[in-house]
């Protein structure tokens, strides 16, 4: 007569792979994880205390549940995604209010700078996109709508291509204070760069869609 030496109910991982298996789930493991535990458990449980079948059946209900919940999770990120083009899409065919380089085709720019309460003078100045001054053009010290002609306002005609604009005010004592000023600009692209939306205008500018200070339909 011989006896069987129970080594694998002395073995805490064995008896571990249940609550193990349970404690993956709840830890939001994926259920290839959890198949392979519960395999596991299988292969090696005690022959003379094997597991009973209602808690595999028990284990088996968890490991559909696990899958199933993590095909609803797919399914859902596939419904935002669509959601978040759908959105984007929405940008398009849109004069977007912003500070960033301003194409100059030949047309008269409109400008916008809230106006400094407090100057006497103010000017708008015109840089290159790289930052170099071009030119300074006086306006109106309480103006807040600039309109400006590049070829006919400046004191040297200006090309077509893209510039930045910033208005300086003044008073007696010196400069108050340097705006961007702002310009519709029509929307050519839409981009979602790591979920952040970003908006390509005329001319190439890129900004991202929380610099955006007014919309308007094209």
């Amino acid at each position: 007569m011989f006896s069987i030496q129970n080594d694998i109910s002395a073995n805490p991982a064995t008896n571990a792979a249940p609550q193990a298996a349970k404690t993956a789930f709840s830890d939001g493991s994926d259920f290839a994880m959890f198949l392979r535990m519960l395999t596991t458990q299988m292969q090696n449980q005690n022959p003379l205390n094997p597991v009973e079948a209602s808690d595999f059946a028990v284990q088996l209900a968890t490991f559909s549940g696990v899958e199933q919940q993590i095909q609803t999770n797919q399914l859902l990120g596939r419904l935002a995604d669509q959601m978040v083009f759908s959105d984007l899409a929405n940008w398009l065919n849109k004069d977007v209010a912003t500070d960033a380089p301003v194409r100059y085709s030949g047309a008269p720019l409109t400008l916008h700078a809230a106006p400094v309460p407090e100057a006497t003078q103010r000017e708008l100045v015109i840089s290159s996109v790289q930052g170099q001054e071009l030119a300074r053009v006086p306006v109106g010290a309480g103006q807040s709508d600039i309109v400006i002609d590049l070829a006919h306002d400046v004191p040297t005609a200006l090309p077509h291509g893209s510039y930045q604009f910033t208005v300086e005010d003044f008073n007696t004592s010196g400069r108050l204070s340097t705006t961007s000023a702002m310009h519709y600009s029509p929307v050519q692209e839409v981009r979602n760069i790591n979920g952040q939306v970003v908006l390509v205008l005329d001319g190439g500018a890129q900004v991202n869609s929380s610099q955006i200070t007014g919309i308007r339909g094209s």
